[in-house]
């Protein structure tokens, strides 16, 4: 499928694009695209479910969930478990992994990069071109 590189408001991204927001497995949206995603009540209801259903010990760093909620697809990817806590690359590996098999157009963030403190040249976006050659679907990413 298609990598296209872009810039701008993810949270203007067409409609039919599911937006990946990354997050922390502990259902705090306190900071970066979490917080600002947090201000559509569908999306806080199902993260924070989505955190409280885990396995016992929570949900693990490297997991992702997707779910319809405020008239659009919405796909968490937890680059961290804590929210204090930096996020992790394999955490960020794993996660592009899994997006990699959705089969619905996605609009993908800097994962883990900015308040998840890993750098976005040299640690981030190889892995992004490396899991979007065998996406099952086409990849807005905004750097």
């Amino acid at each position: 499928m298609s990598l296209t590189w872009t810039t701008g408001d993810i949270f203007a991204a067409p409609a039919e694009l599911a937006l990946v927001i990354p997050v922390n497995t502990k259902g705090i949206a306190g900071a970066g695209l979490a917080k600002a995603a947090a201000r559509y009540d569908g999306w806080l209801t199902n993260y924070k479910a989505w955190c409280k259903s885990g396995p016992k010990g929570g949900r693990k760093g490297g997991s992702i969930r997707g779910f319809m909620a405020d008239e659009r697809y919405w796909v968490v990817a937890a680059t961290k478990e804590d929210w204090k806590a930096p996020s992790r690359i394999e955490w960020v590996v794993q996660c592009l992994w899994r997006l990699s098999q959705l089969t619905s157009p996605l609009a993908i963030p800097k994962l883990g990069c900015g308040k998840g403190g890993l750098d976005w040249e040299h640690q981030v976006r190889p892995q992004v071109e490396a899991h979007a050659k065998g996406a099952k679907s086409d990849w807005l990413v905004y750097e």
